[in-house]
């Protein structure tokens, strides 16, 4: 893959990709690479929420289920309160 990789950009220097400028080559190569820095940026810097709410087992209530796969909806708490 990395040799097909270094093929391809290779030609597209010695030659750009259709005829095209070598300017719209250059952004075509810079918006994934954009992409992931942006993706990047909150896994390196989280920020000051960084602690998790609780909120997602609270409503799933994830350890609490009598059919075995530890998970149980919030519908179906609240439908076992009404009955009592």
């Amino acid at each position: 893959m990395y040799t097909l990789l270094i093929m391809t950009v290779k030609a597209d220097v010695d030659e750009p990709y259709g005829g095209y400028h070598d300017g719209w080559q250059t952004i075509g190569a810079l918006i994934p690479i954009i992409c992931f820095i942006v993706f990047l940026v909150p896994l390196i810097y989280p920020g000051k929420d960084a602690k998790p709410s609780g909120k997602f087992k609270e409503t799933f209530r994830i350890g609490n289920s009598s059919a075995g796969n530890g998970v149980v909806p919030m519908e179906a708490e609240l439908a076992k309160g009404t009955d009592q």
